[in-house]
C-alpha cells in the first residue's frame, strides 16, 4: 500500500544508565503521513498518573537529540496510550519519521525507557530534549499572524494578565491543534511563491503560531467546537479532556464514514463487543482525530483478541462493568464520519 508502513519495536527499561529487560512493545504505523505510536509495556511499582513523555530521537555528535511527540498518563503498572503526529514532521520538528533512530519514554518519577532501530546503542546519559529556536520571520509567519490576529479581534480579553496555572495551558495547546487547519491553508496561499533559502520549516511555523494563539480566550473557543452529529448517543464514559466529545453508536452507523471504516461492521471483534454490551464508542479527541472503541475488559486473553482485529489500545472506564478485571473500551483510529 502506497503511503502505509507499520513495524513492532521492543522497548527495554533502563536504569542506572544501564539495559535492563525487555518490558514491552511499541507499535508504530504510517499511513497517508499520518504516524501514530502505540507503546504497551509493563512497568513494575509504576504508579498511576504520571506523565509519560513520548520522545522521537536523532543521532549527532554522539548525543541523542529527543523531539516530543506527545505525552500521556501513566496506569498503576502500565504505559498505554496512543500518540499520533505527522510522519514527514514527527512533533513538528521537520524531521521525518525514516530519519530517527529511535523512540525515548520519560516518566515523572525518573523512569527511562527505550527501543532503538538504527543498531545503535542507547546511553542515558547521552539523551537530551531539543529546543529548537525558531526566527518568526517570512512570509509564512505573517500569514499565521493576520489569520490568527483576525480570530482574535471576535475574542473577549481575559479579565487579567496573570500567568495561566496549568490546566489554561493545557487549554491554549488545544486551540494550538485546532488551528493546524488555518495552517495548512495559509502554506496553500505561498505555495506559488518563490523559495527563500532561509524559508522556515513546519517546525518554524507551529512555533509562530503558538506564541500567537496563546492570547486567545479558550474557554470561549471550546464553546464553539461542539460538535452534533446525525447519529449517535451522546455519551461522557471518561473523565480526562482528551477525549472531550463521545457518543455511543451501533455497527449501522459505520455507514456514515469512509468505504475503509465501513467495512469494520464485519469485524469480528466488534461485532463480538457491540453484541455483548449493546454499543460501540466514537470519541473526538482534543487534538481532532476521532476514535473507535469497542466494550470490553481488559486481561491477557481479550488483550489478543483485540491486538488481532486492529484495537489495540484500552482505556478504563467506570461505565464498563465487568465480573473480572478493569472494564472499559479498546480502541482504534478512525477517520472522520461525513461531515466533520
Amino acid at each position: 500500500m502506497v503511503g502505509y508502513r507499520r513495524f513492532i519495536a521492543y522497548v527495554y527499561e533502563y536504569r542506572k544508565g544501564k539495559k535492563g529487560d525487555n518490558c514491552g512493545f511499541m507499535k508504530v504505523e504510517v499511513r497517508n503521513h499520518m504516524c501514530t505510536i502505540e507503546p504497551h509495556l509493563q512497568v513494575g511499582n509504576l504508579a498511576a498518573g504520571e506523565v509519560c513523555k513520548v520522545y522521537g530521537f536523532v543521532r549527532k555528535e554522539g548525543l541523542m537529540n529527543g523531539i516530543l511527540l506527545g505525552s500521556c498518563k501513566t496506569e498503576a503498572n502500565r504505559i498505554e496510550c496512543l500518540v499520533e503526529t505527522d510522519g514527514m514532521d514527527m512533533g513538528g520538528s521537520g524531521i521525518p519519521l525514516e530519519k530517527m533512530g529511535g523512540m525515548i519514554l520519560l516518566t515523572e518519577s525518573g523512569g527511562f525507557f527505550g527501543t532503538e532501530w538504527d543498531d545503535q546503542t542507547i546511553r542515558p546519559e547521552n539523551f537530551k530534549e531539543s529546543i529548537i529556536k525558531k526566527e518568526e520571520t517570512g512570509t509564512v509567519c505573517e500569514i499565521i499572524k493576520e489569520k490568527a490576529e483576525e480570530k482574535l479581534e471576535n475574542e473577549s480579553k481575559p479579565e487579567t494578565d496573570s500567568t495561566p496555572d496549568l490546566d489554561d495551558r493545557h487549554e491554549v495547546e488545544d486551540v494550538v491543534e485546532q488551528m493546524q487547519d488555518d495552517l495548512l491553508e495559509a502554506e496553500e496561499m505561498i505555495s506559488d511563491e518563490p523559495q527563500a533559502k532561509d524559508e522556515p520549516t513546519v517546525g518554524e511555523i507551529w512555533e509562530a503560531e503558538q506564541k500567537i494563539t496563546c492570547r486567545v480566550n479558550t474557554k470561549q473557543e471550546e464553546k464553539e467546537k461542539t460538535i452534533a452529529l446525525p447519529f449517535g448517543q451522546p455519551f461522557c464514559p471518561f473523565q480526562d479532556s482528551d477525549l472531550n466529545q463521545c457518543w455511543k453508536i451501533t455497527p449501522q452507523d459505520l455507514v456514515h464514514f469512509p468505504r475503509r471504516q465501513c467495512a469494520l461492521r464485519n469485524n469480528r471483534f466488534l461485532q463480538y463487543g457491540y453484541y455483548n454490551f449493546g454499543h460501540l464508542l466514537l470519541c473526538h479527541r482534543s487534538n481532532g482525530r476521532y476514535i473507535l472503541g469497542v466494550p470490553g475488559s481488559y486481561d491477557q486473553q481479550e488483550q489478543f483478541m483485540a491486538g488481532m482485529f486492529g484495537f489495540s489500545c484500552f482505556k478504563e472506564s467506570n461505565c464498563i462493568k465487568v465480573k473480572k478485571g478493569r472494564g472499559g473500551y479498546w480502541y482504534r483510529a478512525i477517520d472522520p464520519p461525513a461531515g466533520c
